[in-house]
């Protein structure tokens, strides 16, 4: 039998007018979305809630509901973590880049400690130079860095906005060094994000892939252009009679193994190509 924290992650593109019959069609959808996926954990990017409101709408009956807004006279942003009560979450402070948000709490499940992270960084705009970006890339480590503290099952979802399909970008270079060196890995390989154009900015990151499911992407109406992503984190346990055995999830044949090896010998070739720079 499989126990495993049911993760998922959205970029909704605005919850913040509750009382526009739009908004509410959202709202409405994503606890459908709740209700039919079941998630232990549903990680939210783009929520465009202001800090000074409380919002009781968005309370859902089972999960504790933690949000990282801008401050009120910023427009958009914000990111908001649904988590499953039971898990006993509780908050991490982390450090915070002006431009970015980031949330990250940690949960009890079957009796280990893992830490769960959403983050979203604004594109490129006229008031937002290449060292804004490379300053939040660093406010990440750092809060990566902290999260391992607390536990070593560390998993962050979220929206950056660096395309790391360009790998001849000196900014996707720059994050995918950063990840290397801290020894996390981006797990998405294919576009998150759909327009005139599929670009991956959407990122599912982890410091121990062998326990995180291969990630799925959805198309889903009604929220965003960016794809909807699940994954299980977690041991399977394998219960008989006689005994009990857990193991953590990993490469179960030759292909897998390969396929772990080619990723750690691209994520240090990025990392060498940063070197250069």
């Amino acid at each position: 039998m499989e126990h495993q924290v049911k993760l998922g992650y959205l970029n909704i593109q605005s919850l913040k007018n509750l009382n526009s019959p739009t908004i509410l069609k959202k709202l409405n959808q994503l606890k459908g979305l709740i209700e039919r996926k079941q998630p232990d954990v549903l990680a939210i990017t783009e929520s465009w809630l202001r800090n000074d409101r409380k919002y009781d709408a968005l309370e859902i009956d089972g999960y504790t509901l933690f949000r990282e807004d801008r401050p009120y006279d910023e427009r958009g942003g914000g990111v908001l973590l649904y988590v499953r009560a039971g898990l006993e979450p509780n908050r991490i402070q982390v450090p915070r880049s002006e431009s970015a948000d980031q949330l990250f709490v940690s949960i009890c499940f079957n009796g280990n400690t893992y830490v769960i992270g959403v983050v979203y960084d604004p594109p490129l705009k006229k008031n937002y130079s290449v060292n804004d970006k490379k300053n939040f890339v660093d406010a990440l480590r750092n809060s990566l860095v902290l999260a391992t503290e607390v536990s070593n099952t560390v998993v962050c979802v979220g929206d950056v906005n660096v395309n790391f399909l360009d790998t001849d970008s000196s900014l996707t270079r720059y994050f995918s060094g950063m990840l290397s060196r801290i020894g996390f890995i981006q797990m998405i390989r294919e576009p998150t994000h759909y327009t005139s154009t599929e670009t991956l900015i959407d990122v599912l990151l982890c410091k121990e892939p062998r326990i995180v499911t291969e990630p799925i992407l959805e198309e889903l109406d009604g929220f965003s252009k960016h794809r909807y992503i699940s994954c299980n984190i977690g041991v399977t346990v394998t219960s008989d009679d006689n005994s009990n055995s857990t193991t953590a999830l990993g490469p179960s044949s030759d292909d897998d193994i390969i396929q772990d090896s080619i990723r750690s010998v691209n994520t240090t070739a990025l990392s060498l190509s940063l070197l250069r720079i």
